[in-house]
């Protein structure tokens, strides 16, 4: 397994597993949202690609870390609460929620973005940028889109800060540094180019145009 892929699994798993909680869905539900979120997008990749059955079938590494992840999200949630009694504690909770679903949810988002085009690059040996591009989209968003579909959500891509920009610059970015240094070098920009413009569209309130 690649660090992009336990990176991913863990991040995603525990973003799908938070919503879950969010949503008081059950430990079943948990670790669904869990699963779905963690190895959805890479699915679509493989579907899109041709790589069938999906690699969470062939190799099941990733599906058995986001299982683990939810499972250790939900214990240490509910021995948390436990000791969420007043006003404050539960508000510092709501806060301590939400910073963690971005930072999961943005880890997650660049590391299966890059490897999405790792993979299309290996598998297809091609030089294509609009299949990478795509498949590097899809295989960063789309789990988080299977996700927000299963909670009866809108799809947070759709809606919050800067979420699939941020892919498309590293998609670009990544793609012409490819050509020019070492790939994990260029994989480290790229993954490093979403959490930098997730965090300062964060803190900056950017947004699309609505």
């Amino acid at each position: 397994m690649s660090v992009f892929e336990i990176i991913g699994s863990i991040a995603f798993a525990i973003s799908g597993s938070m919503l879950a909680i969010k949503k008081e869905m059950d430990l079943f539900g948990i670790l669904i949202l869990g699963i779905v979120t963690s190895v959805g997008g890479g699915a679509i990749r493989d579907i899109v690609i041709g790589n069938t059955p999906p690699a969470m079938f062939q190799n099941p590494k990733c599906t058995v870390i986001s299982s683990i992840t939810a499972v250790v999200v939900f214990i240490i949630w509910k021995i948390h609460n436990r000791h969420t009694v007043t006003e404050k504690i539960a508000r510092r909770t709501d806060i301590m929620y939400h910073n963690l679903l971005f930072l999961s949810d943005t880890l997650g988002l660049a590391a299966f973005t890059i490897l999405g085009m790792e993979t299309t690059i290996r598998f297809l040996n091609t030089d294509q940028f609009l299949l990478i591009a795509f498949v590097g989209l899809i295989t960063g968003v789309g789990g988080g889109i299977l996700r927000d579909l299963l909670a009866g959500e809108i799809p947070y891509v759709l809606q919050k800060h800067i979420y699939a920009t941020a892919c498309i610059f590293s998609i670009i970015g990544y793609y012409i540094l490819y050509h020019f240094i070492p790939e994990n070098a260029a994989a480290l920009i790229g993954f490093c180019l979403v959490l930098v413009i997730r965090y300062l569209a964060k803190h900056f309130e950017w947004n699309l145009p609505r």
